[in-house]
């Protein structure tokens, strides 16, 4: 009796899932901080964080990123390290910024 070959979406699924989690657990992700500009004014007013990758990573930019995270079921986390990884380099930002 032959065994069925594995279903290439599921293999793919999979791959992918284990990419993530190794990004996750190393970390592997930047924050670009983009400023927001209060044209007005010339005043930056706060900033908006970008996510990014190494092109090794095997996601060519943050969207194939966040849509295999969404596709894996593992947006939340990825979420979670985006904003904790914000956070941390926040710490040294000037006081007057907001």
């Amino acid at each position: 009796m032959s065994v069925p070959a594995p279903d290439p979406r599921t293999v793919h699924v999979e791959h992918t899932r284990e990419r993530l989690r190794a990004l996750i657990d190393d970390r592997a992700l930047s924050i670009h901080l983009q400023p927001i500009v209060d044209l007005r004014h010339g005043r930056v007013m706060g900033y908006e964080a970008l996510t990014r990758v190494a092109p090794e990573s095997g996601f060519p930019d943050p969207g194939a990123l966040y849509e295999a995270a969404n596709e894996t079921g593992m947006a939340s986390e990825l979420e979670h390290l985006s904003r904790q990884v914000t956070l941390e380099s926040t710490v040294d930002w000037p006081r007057d910024v907001q």
